[in-house]
């Protein structure tokens, strides 16, 4: 039987943005087997903004070391598009290693939340998650 929340998850629209082609497979097929939310995928930080000029997510999730236009840099121009969604758009930045340097500066260019990626933390992302729906 299916939780609640979990009802009301699926209609999330997720970007999850990574270079690695296998961490995208992995993190699309995980997202909607726990979660039953399908995900858009996107190689890099200058795709993820092509792709949210054209579509409403509710939540990106995104890699922070990426080619072409990291995470950090991706955080800096979503934020730049201005307006109440680009805003407030809940951005989580998984990494295996961060400073507590490096988490201070994403927060103040915009970053809502980080989570480790190994392991993944899928009993973090589903607490992200479910703050989208408040």
């Amino acid at each position: 039987m299916n939780h609640p929340e979990q009802k009301r998850l699926k209609d999330l629209k997720v970007l999850f943005v990574d270079d690695n082609k296998i961490n995208q497979m992995l993190m699309a097929h995980s997202l909607l087997r726990k979660f039953d939310i399908a995900v858009d995928l996107a190689s890099d930080g200058k795709i993820a903004l092509q792709m949210l000029e054209n579509e409403i997510y509710d939540f990106v999730l995104m890699d922070l070391r990426m080619p072409v236009m990291n995470g950090k840099e991706a955080i800096r121009a979503i934020r730049a598009f201005g307006g109440s969604y680009f805003s407030n758009l809940p951005i989580c930045i998984y990494i295996s290693m961060i400073e507590e340097d490096e988490i201070k500066e994403l927060k103040e260019i915009g970053m809502t939340s980080f989570l480790y990626s190994k392991p993944f933390d899928f009993d973090g992302l589903h607490i992200e998650l479910l703050k989208c729906l408040k």
